[in-house]
């Protein structure tokens, strides 16, 4: 079950065993631009980044 909270790519990460920080980065990407996920920046030092599951993604996770 997806996290309903926004989490930071290195928790993400620590979920995945074995992704590389590129692969994450890249596919997080795609998933954005899919409208799947938002990506938010978070300033502070250094800059942060949260990514967040969108509605889209929960309700084409339900019709699975």
């Amino acid at each position: 079950m997806p996290c309903p909270q926004p989490v930071r790519l290195n928790a993400i990460k620590r979920r995945l065993d074995g992704i590389t920080h590129k692969s994450l980065a890249d596919a997080l990407k795609r998933l954005e631009r899919r409208g799947l996920m938002t990506r938010t920046v978070i300033p502070t030092s250094p800059i942060g980044v949260d990514y967040r599951i969108t509605a889209l993604a929960h309700e084409q996770a339900r019709e699975e």
